[in-house]
């Protein structure tokens, strides 16, 4: 869903060691861990997008609940104004791809046990 939808061309998946990086992707005042190779060696195909026209998506697992997300693909605008996301409604509208893509999400810089487990932003 993620490469069918083309999330890839806007959203990159690595953290980079720039202290921008590590700021924009860390949580509640904590810098997020740096990218390694361990975390993407068995992706295929990789994720390393081609720009960041949106947000890294590295370090998003958990960041968010189900009901974030639903509303964000639903209309980004309405949780970030100003968001040049297009909406995504018929991810939501499908609880197969929905659910699918939200556990995709959820994962994304998980292994790095780096941000408490259902602790979400609001």
């Amino acid at each position: 869903i993620y490469v069918r939808e083309g999330c890839w061309y806007c959203h990159t998946q690595q953290t980079r060691t720039l202290l921008a990086d590590t700021k924009r992707s860390g949580w509640r005042g904590v810098d997020s861990p740096v990218s390694t190779p361990d975390e993407f060696v068995y992706d295929s195909p990789h994720m390393f997008g081609t720009k960041r026209t949106g947000p890294d998506l590295s370090r998003v697992g958990g960041k968010y609940d189900e009901q974030w997300h639903r509303t964000h693909f639903r209309n980004p605008r309405d949780l970030v104004p100003g968001s040049i996301m297009p909406p995504y409604p018929w991810i939501v509208e499908n609880p197969d791809e929905f659910k699918a893509m939200v556990a995709y999400l959820q994962q994304l810089g998980r292994a790095k046990n780096w941000r408490p487990d259902n602790d979400y932003e609001k």
